[in-house]
């Protein structure tokens, strides 16, 4: 993917992140979700331990002109990668960064909310904390009722899908 994505774009480096098999860090949308272009929301326990990430970035071009990647491994938080990249990111931890209330906000998919646009997102009424740190950073927050919904295990961007696409040419 990252070849393709290279190859057929501006973007000029793929990051692949390997979280550990637990439950609370299933996949990076559980644990991290950009908000805007310099904001994101993510689950500490997770994004502040360091990771194994693979860095891809396009070496040269063969005979055939296919992409030729140069792969980088890296054992670092994924915010301290980040914040090489945009040096003024900002990060709002699920509950504020408490860790008593993390955790359970968390089980609760805190840091999946769904971008709507810039600075404004659809997030579970039921991770107050999370909301508030939002709400206080600028975010508009949408709040939509998690009862039912969080029992499947899955938060706001986890339960949508895209109907279309711009290109990325």
């Amino acid at each position: 993917m990252a070849k393709h994505v290279i190859a057929n774009s501006e973007v000029e480096r793929v990051y692949e992140v390997h979280l550990p098999a637990r439950r609370n860090f299933m996949h990076l949308d559980t644990v991290f979700t950009m908000i805007d272009e310099n904001l994101v929301v993510t689950y500490p326990d997770a994004m502040d331990m360091n990771l194994t990430t693979y860095i891809y970035r396009q070496k040269g071009v063969d005979a055939n002109g296919e992409v030729i990647l140069e792969e980088e491994v890296v054992n670092k938080s994924i915010i301290d990668l980040l914040k090489l990249e945009i040096p003024y990111l900002e990060v709002i931890g699920t509950a504020q960064g408490y860790p008593e209330y993390a955790s359970r906000e968390q089980w609760y998919d805190g840091a999946n909310v769904f971008a709507i646009g810039p600075r404004r997102v659809i997030a579970y009424d039921r991770n107050k904390y999370t909301n508030r740190a939002l709400i206080e950073a600028g975010v508009e927050v949408l709040e939509i009722r998690s009862s039912e919904l969080s029992r499947g295990l899955g938060g706001p961007r986890c339960m949508t899908m895209p109907l279309e696409r711009q290109s990325l040419k």
